[in-house]
């Protein structure tokens, strides 16, 4: 059914028949309502997310700080020479 209404979206309103009209201008109608809706709820996940995600980094760590952490991390693995094979630093 679907797809019978999609095909004939792409028709003439005027020479649709009342029934399917109706129906696609109700689907219409009822499409803007629904992404408002659903963008509202996305905003809302996204600012509770960013509220959690600030919580659990108290001391204000940046991506970049974190990145340079983890280099200075891996350098001092490599720089200890744990000449094991298969680790970390190697």
């Amino acid at each position: 059914m679907e797809d019978n209404l999609a095909s004939v979206a792409s028709l003439r309103p005027d020479r649709l028949p009342a029934g399917i009209s109706d129906r696609l201008r109700r689907n219409r109608q009822f499409r803007e309502p629904f992404r408002t809706y659903r963008r509202q709820q996305v905003r809302s996940r996204l600012a509770k997310d960013n509220d959690y995600a600030r919580r659990r980094n108290p001391q204000g760590f940046t991506k970049g700080d974190v990145e340079r952490l983890v280099d200075e991390i891996r350098a001092g693995l490599h720089a200890a020479g744990s000449g094991r094979k298969g680790s970390y630093g190697s």
